[in-house]
């Protein structure tokens, strides 16, 4: 259904799979950046995207200019499967950027192996040492943040990893892995949301139940920004006093508090 929407003949699927490439994968990335569900994106968007998700921006004009086979400016899901057949860089994009439902059937989210890893990575680091969390870390996989935050512990002790007493640990409850309690779960995520905006990280149209199932751009949008927030903690003047070389002629010391 899939391919009859974007344009994919039954030979260039097979010539795909020929070719040991993730069909499913190509045709999330395509959808990922067929934001009108028109059946085929701009070059303009394309070089946009690829560029954004990584890509060498002189490699996306390349694969731009292998794809757009009749010259019209847009590319088709069939002219895009084509040039992944020869396109290193489409292929390579394509098995590693992660494509998952958004609210309607048009709508496709994405984002990059390589983003849940790097924070994975930090969790990992800073929290290792946490015996609560003994049973949620260290996470192994790219997709194992979502489910390691499931039940709200990891996600309320990365906060007070930002915002240091943001969540009384008292009030935090302790989930039993084999018996998780489906009340206690959303209790920990709902004190998690309420701190974080208290702290005064963005939460927008976030709710437990999101977190609880997993919705990847949600679960990264709190993660990212809590996980700023711990890194930038500790760029004070109090720790850092050589900032102040950073001072301009004529700034003031207050100038740079303001930063």
């Amino acid at each position: 259904e899939a391919g009859a929407k974007h344009g994919l003949s039954s030979n260039a699927s097979q010539a795909l799979s020929s070719e040991d490439i993730d069909v499913s994968k190509l045709r999330k990335l395509f959808a990922s950046l067929d934001t009108d569900g028109s059946g085929s994106i701009t070059a303009g968007e394309m070089r946009s995207a690829l560029t954004k998700m990584g890509a060498d921006p002189a490699a996306a004009d390349d694969v731009i200019e292998d794809s757009d086979a009749n010259g019209d400016n847009k590319v088709t899901f069939e002219e895009f499967a084509k040039a992944a057949q020869r396109g290193a860089e489409i292929v390579a994009l394509a098995k590693k950027v992660q494509g998952y439902g958004g609210a309607d059937a048009r709508s496709v989210h994405s984002y990059a192996e390589e983003e849940c890893k790097a924070f994975s990575d930090f969790i990992n680091a800073r929290l290792a040492d946490d015996e609560n969390l003994s049973h949620l870390l260290p996470i192994a996989t790219a997709d194992g943040l979502f489910s390691a935050v499931s039940d709200g512990m990891l996600l309320c002790r990365l906060l007070n990893e930002a915002a240091p007493g943001a969540i009384d640990e008292r009030a935090v409850n302790r989930i039993s892995p084999s018996k998780p309690s489906r009340f206690h779960v959303t209790e920990n995520q709902n004190l998690a949301i309420s701190a974080a905006k208290g702290s005064g990280i963005k939460v927008v149209n976030v709710g437990a139940e999101d977190i609880i199932e997993g919705q990847p751009h949600l679960i990264l949008g709190l993660v990212w920004q809590m996980v700023k927030m711990a890194l930038l903690s500790k760029i004070n003047l109090r720790s850092n006093p050589f900032l102040i070389r950073l001072l301009l002629e004529g700034e003031t010391l207050e100038d740079l508090l303001k930063l």
